[in-house]
């Protein structure tokens, strides 16, 4: 009963956090530019993933046994793995965007770099690769085992099972290893254009020039958006990586595996869903603001 009322306290969370930081960006027109369209994009492809996900878990939970018959016992693992390389990539694009945004800030603003073409194609990237990866064990090697006298759904490479281990690794580093280590470089060297900026800000607001002054408000608006992602990729790599750390040990060396630290790391994957959300409602002005806006004036007028 308790691992049922945790998993429901994080779907609520999700969902209501994902829905409504969503139709606030929807909402308002001068909140859709090329970084808050990431940040829907995530915001989406969380809702999605919270609501395929826990719902089927929470009531295998209660009832004891799987309910829901092989079709959707065959679409559950290829849905977990393909909602969560969204996620994962999407966060990873996140990154890039504010990348080109503060090392080449006039071409940004130009949209000589992330172009409407551009960012079209890294977003169905984001869908697409993960779809692919998702449902090639489906359709070219992996049977799902189901066993309806006990209503269990079971992952059961029959199939091919030699291509079980080289798949899961190759997924583990494509979709997560690999992401993170260019989210690692990306912010260092974010990080390091950021503090030369903010001394050359420094040096110059002495003059107390317009110019300056303007530039100095651009850098700490910049600033204030790099720690906000900064922060998320930080919660990423607590909610993400004890999953996987966990699945390579589940695939390497079973033996060692620990039941309570596998479904904590379950646990923490979909709390990152929750997480998400609540940074750019909470530490993100724009965003803020129009929540505030949109829900506290309607309560105020009561």
């Amino acid at each position: 009963l308790t691992f049922v009322c945790i998993t429901l306290s994080i779907f609520v969370v999700s969902f209501a956090a994902n829905l409504i930081v969503a139709g606030t960006i929807l909402c308002r027109k001068h909140l859709r530019n090329i970084t808050h369209l990431f940040v829907f994009n995530q915001c989406i492809a969380d809702l999605i993933r919270v609501s395929l996900q826990i719902p089927p878990l929470v009531v295998n939970m209660l009832l004891g046994y799987w309910p829901f018959g092989p079709v959707y016992c065959n679409l559950s693992y290829p849905i977990t793995i393909f909602l969560m390389s969204v996620s994962i990539l999407n966060v990873c694009s996140i990154s890039i965007d504010r990348y080109f945004s503060i090392t080449s800030p006039l071409l940004y603003q130009a949209r000589q770099i992330m172009s409407k073409k551009i960012v079209l194609v890294l977003l169905l990237f984001v869908w697409l690769e993960p779809l692919v990866i998702a449902l090639l064990p489906m359709f070219v090697w992996r049977d799902i085992g189901y066993d309806p006298r006990p209503g269990s759904c079971f992952v059961q490479w029959t199939a091919a099972p030699s291509f079980e281990r080289p798949y899961l690794v190759c997924l583990m580093v494509v979709n997560f290893f690999v992401p993170c280590l260019a989210m690692s470089m990306i912010y260092a060297r974010i990080f390091v254009i950021a503090s030369k900026h903010a001394k050359r800000v420094k040096y110059e607001s002495s003059a107390y020039s317009i110019e300056a002054s303007t530039r100095a408000r651009i850098d700490a608006k910049d600033i204030r958006i790099i720690a906000v992602l900064a922060t998320i990729v930080g919660f990423f790599l607590i909610c993400w990586l004890p999953f996987f750390i966990n699945g390579l040990v589940l695939l390497f060396s079973p033996r060692l595996m620990s039941t309570v630290l596998y479904t904590a790391s379950v646990y923490l994957s979909f709390a990152n869903a929750a997480i998400n959300p609540l940074i750019y409602a909470i530490f993100t002005r724009d965003i803020r603001h129009q929540i505030c806006f949109l829900f506290c004036r309607p309560l105020a007028s009561r």
